[in-house]
């Protein structure tokens, strides 16, 4: 394992329990994991997350990014949720240094479920718990993690000639997901996935009063905001101008690697039968949740049922046992077969199409229809409008219908199809693209026993080998047969979807022209001459002045080697406002493009779409300004707020206290703990000081900021600080207004505001004036550092240099607009 994944999140190897005869294997993937105490539906979950190939490929590829310094110093616990998952990914498929391939039978999660346990109370102690949900958890809170904000049409300019099939030196030509060459990525990474509400992690740790604590305790999660172009306009006029100029900006929408591999879309429509009407609804899902048909013949796409879907299914409890599970596999394939021995065991596509057969809504249910303006009867039908890389399909097996001691199992025999392909052809709506719809099984979650107790083991198809499966039960791992995985009674599967002929071949292409860059990179004059390739490492190898190269980012080649529909090459999504490389680190640059050959990149825009095409991986030096002008004045605000920071107010500090939303204070928190910002991405300024939510708003005519909220609760809705921390953070960000307190109330009379400032921040403590603008947010926030836009802007002049412009003093309740908030920084 590289030296980098070790630090403090490797678990304590001398706390693992010994594995029952662990399982001594040279392929990857097949690494077992300690049961930690009724851990057996984690155990399964992560595995078939592990043979997930495009998540698992993900983080491995990633770990310069996902374990950059400025990530491994933050203390959330959804970014160590990240960092754990990159261990237990590397540990399962990664080599060590000296080359040799993963040797130990089984790897302790202790680590990883300790975090799981802090972003979930439903998994804080160790009592049994659901496969299904722990996997939505996880995957809810990876996806708001790693979630990032990108346009989602490709941009006009950047739209490509017409494809040219059969061009010399390109790929194969491929008609998948749409026959437009600029198509955009589709809904898996167009839109954000939806948020379950059981993942929210608690904030445990209080505050008091007038202290803004910053100790290690996670913060509320809080997505950074992308960094705005720097290129601001020459005066307020200019600014009027370009304003009715300026086109509409694209648009845009969050994604994340897990959103691009599980989300689909579904369509619900609901016909009115009196009139006619339909309504269609659209909703994202990460996941099926479908019924068991009693037989095939109860499954008709055409006709209307005669009643409503099954019952909700009920989560059950697990328990793992301690002994060996083979005697309870017997028993309960011996008990199985004679409850089950008449019956007609159903299909995993029947399951899907009960999920998607109308249903009569009539009686309670009936439909309120928009045209009829009353109740109706109505057929409602559930369609598949986009599909997902990885379909993730979870059968309804438990039912609690009059409580948790009277809940039932349905252990009806379910055929997943191992050798065959899943077609969800017959189950697309009608406004469907046309997509290749084929799915493969890649992994199985079963459950023996009860909803009571039980145990979980998961199969898993090994990548390399298709033929091969291995059986998985906690810290054991065998090879097994496809027979075995046939018979097996599953209750979560994952299908990949299936690549065309086409696909394949254009995944070859991609990694030959690939591999032969590398290799001309080492052997031109001025070039690099490392290692010998592997798959990681040749994905990261500088430009050499005398070979003609482009770069694609490595995020783009992980969807086209991993998923379907790759889209169009997003490199406009992965550069700052400049058209360049927006980081401080050639590290960075380099471990997130991939360089391939010149001819071969224009005829991946022509297929593909998207660009601009990316000839080097240049800093951008105003960018590079930008990001040491953030850092620095984020860790003086960070030693300001060490230093000056009181429980209680009176003295030197001052004698009121200066009242703050607790929102703000808590992106406040993120901001100034975390490390220095490598990429503008990664730049997560709170941005102005914002109290509006503490007052009513004014009707039309009034003044704003008259009369508070009630019921507004101290250290949870608003937070206080003194006199001194205000100056700091109202000059560095700027904002308002001012709500000044004798008392730790906001409900209490308000008090004019003192004119503090630390001595760090006046004039004297700096050798020239330049130095305090470059703390301010004016400069830093609203002109990204940039002095031409800055004295444009402000209308200042090079011979205004020694002149001190007036101070204005920050705004107050009775002040009408935050726009003038704030003390004019020194002139530059």
């Amino acid at each position: 394992m590289p030296a980098d994944l070790q630090g403090g999140y490797a678990p304590d190897v001398r706390r693992q329990p010994a594995p029952r005869a662990p399982a001594r294997t040279t392929w990857k993937g097949a690494v077992g994991l300690s049961n930690l105490g009724n851990t057996c539906y984690l155990n399964s979950a992560l595995q078939c997350l592990a043979h997930t190939h495009a998540l698992q490929k993900y983080f491995r590829h990633h770990q310069h990014t996902l374990l950059a310094p400025d990530k491994l110093d933050s203390k959330t616990w959804p970014r160590r949720l990240v960092q754990t998952f990159v261990i237990w990914f590397e540990r399962a498929w990664g080599e060590y240094p000296e080359g040799q391939r993963v040797q130990k039978g089984y790897y302790c999660p202790e680590d990883l479920l300790r975090v799981v346990q802090q972003l979930n109370p439903l998994f804080a102690d160790y009592q049994q718990q659901d496969s299904q949900e722990f996997l939505r958890c996880v995957l809810d809170c990876l996806h708001e993690e790693l979630r990032e904000e990108v346009m989602v049409e490709v941009p006009p300019a950047l739209s490509p000639p017409p494809r040219l099939p059969g061009e010399a030196g390109g790929p194969p030509p491929m008609v998948i997901g749409t026959s437009e060459p600029n198509s955009q990525l589709g809904s898996p990474t167009a839109s954000a996935g939806p948020s379950w509400p059981f993942c929210a992690a608690s904030d445990a740790s209080a505050t008091d009063p007038g202290e803004i604590t910053l100790h290690d305790s996670a913060p509320a999660t809080v997505t950074a905001q992308p960094a705005v172009d720097p290129q601001g306009p020459a005066s307020p006029a200019a600014t009027q101008n370009a304003a009715k100029e300026e086109p509409a900006k694209p648009k845009t929408a969050f994604r994340s690697i897990i959103s691009e591999i599980f989300q689909g879309r579904s369509v619900s429509a609901v016909r009115c039968l009196s009139c006619g009407h339909t309504s269609r609804t659209v909703e994202t899902f990460f996941d099926l949740s479908v019924p068991i048909p009693s037989n095939p013949q109860d499954v008709d796409l055409r006709a209307s049922a005669s009643g409503g879907r099954a019952a909700p299914a009920c989560s059950p409890a697990r328990t793992s046992t301690g002994t060996s599970m083979w005697n309870l596999k017997q028993m309960f394939g011996a008990v199985k077969a004679l409850v089950w021995q008449d019956s007609q065991a159903v299909e995993v596509l029947d399951c899907i199409k009960k999920y998607c057969q109308p249903e009569h809504l009539t009686g309670r249910d009936s439909y309120a229809c928009e045209k009829c303006k009353t109740k109706r009867d109505a057929q409602k039908q559930m369609r598949l409008l986009e599909l997902p890389e990885v379909l993730c399909v979870q059968l309804k097996r438990f039912r609690c219908e009059g409580g948790w001691l009277s809940g039932t199992k349905n252990s009806k025999p379910v055929t997943v199809p191992v050798d065959e392909c899943l077609d969800l052809r017959d189950l697309l709506d009608d406004k469907a693209e046309a997509t290749w719809c084929q799915y493969e099984l890649f992994g199985v979650i079963q459950h023996f026993g009860s909803i009571g107790s039980g145990h979980y083991i998961s199969f898993a198809r090994q990548r390399k080998r298709p033929d091969m499966w291995f059986e998985f039960d906690d810290a054991r791992v065998r090879e097994c047969s496809a027979d075995e995985v046939r018979s097996a009674e599953p209750y979560v599967m994952f299908f990949q979807r299936v690549p065309a002929p086409e696909q394949r071949a254009a995944r070859a292409a991609f990694k030959r022209d690939r591999d032969q860059t590398a290799n001309k990179l080492r052997a031109a004059p001025n070039g690099p001459r490392p290692a010998e390739p592997t798959e990681e490492t040749a994905d990261s190898i500088p430009m050499s002045p005398s070979v003609s190269v482009a770069y694609v980012p490595k995020h783009w080649y992980i969807r086209l080697t991993t998923m379907c529909t790759p889209g169009p090459i997003d490199t406009y999504n992965h550069l700052c406002p400049h058209d360049k490389i927006g980081c401080s680190s050639e590290a960075w640059a380099a471990a997130n493009f991939i360089a391939i050959s010149e001819q071969y990149c224009q005829a991946l825009l022509r297929q593909h779409g998207g660009g601009p095409m990316l000839r080097s991986l240049d800093l951008c030096e105003k960018c590079c300004d930008l990001l040491a002008k953030y850092n620095a004045r984020r860790k003086l605000e960070h030693a300001l707020a060490c230093k000056y920071d009181t429980k209680e107010v009176g003295g030197n500090q001052g004698s009121y206290w200066y009242l703050l939303d607790n929102v703000w204070v808590s992106k406040w928190k993120r901001y100034v703990k975390a490390a220095d910002a490598e990429h503008i991405k990664s730049m997560c300024s709170p941005g102005p000081i914002s109290n509006d939510r503490l007052f009513i708003p004014a009707k039309e005519g009034e003044p704003p900021y008259m009369e508070v909220r009630q019921n507004l609760r101290a250290k949870v809705e608003y937070h206080g600080v003194n006199a001194l921390i205000w100056g700091v953070l109202h000059f560095l960000h700027g904002g308002g207004p001012v709500v000044c307190r004798q008392e730790f109330d906001l409900k209490g009379i308000p008090t004019p505001a003192e004119d503090l400032l630390p001595e760090e921040l006046t004039p004297s403590a700096w050798v020239s004036k330049d130095s305090i603008v470059e703390l301010s947010w004016q400069f830093v926030d609203e002109c990204k550092a940039d002095w031409d836009v800055y004295r444009a802007k402000y209308c200042l002049v090079e011979s205004a240099e020694e002149d001190e412009p007036p101070e204005q003093p920050p705004p107050t309740e009775t002040e009408a607009s935050l726009d003038d908030a704030g003390p004019e920084p020194a002139t530059g």
